[in-house]
């Protein structure tokens, strides 16, 4: 499952900012830059906004900071990931919190300093 540690967790501005650091994102079939974003991109999230199903948003789970998209299976709450290979990157269910809905993505790394 796509993680972020804190180490590499962007704050630009007190602005929240995640890097996508694996493939859990990529849909091979998708249609970039709509519904695959690869590896080394990353986004900018809110924690203040709140967060509808089909959203893009960063969560915790388990102890780490996923970038998925928000659905509904099963009449709950889910985050999926747009690489199909669901085996490596499952849809999480349960035991997650959302940390805000993004706004901004950007498929190469952030130019800083801001």
């Amino acid at each position: 499952m796509g993680t972020c540690s804190s180490s590499q967790s962007l704050k630009l501005k007190n602005i929240p900012a995640y890097e996508i650091i694996d493939d859990s994102m990529f849909d091979p079939a998708g249609q970039w830059p709509h519904n695959s974003f690869p590896q080394g991109g990353s986004v900018l999230y809110d924690p203040q906004r709140k967060a509808s199903l089909g959203d893009y948003v960063i969560a915790e789970h388990e102890g780490k900071r996923v970038f998925r998209k928000l659905v509904s299976a099963g009449g709950e709450q889910a985050l999926l990931p747009m690489n199909p290979d669901r085996d490596e990157f499952p849809v999480v269910t349960q035991n997650f919190q959302i940390l805000g809905r993004v706004f901004q993505i950007n498929h190469g790394p952030f130019p800083g300093p801001w």
